[in-house]
C-alpha cells in the first residue's frame, strides 16, 4: 500500500516550472524561484533524513510569520 508524501518537489528544468505537495494540494512556483527550490530539492535527495529538513523549514515559517503577526 503506497503512503502519501507529506511534502513533495516537481520540477521541469527546461520549462523552470516548479509545483510543491504540502501533503494536501499542489502549489506552483513562480519560474523567479526555480534556482532555490532546486538546490533545496537536491539537499532532501541527498539528506539522510529529509523529513528533517521540512520539519526546519516548517518551524521557521511558523516563526517568521509570527514574528510579522505581532509587529
Amino acid at each position: 500500500m503506497s503512503k502519501t508524501p507529506e511534502f513533495a518537489i516537481l520540477q521541469n528544468s527546461r520549462t523552470k516550472y516548479t509545483s510543491i505537495w504540502n501533503g494536501e494540494e499542489w502549489t506552483d512556483a513562480q519560474p523567479s524561484e526555480y534556482d532555490i527550490l532546486y538546490g533545496l530539492a537536491k539537499l532532501m535527495r541527498t539528506a539522510s533524513d529529509p523529513s528533517e529538513i521540512v520539519k526546519a523549514l516548517s518551524e521557521e515559517a511558523r516563526r517568521i510569520g509570527e514574528e510579522r503577526n505581532s509587529e
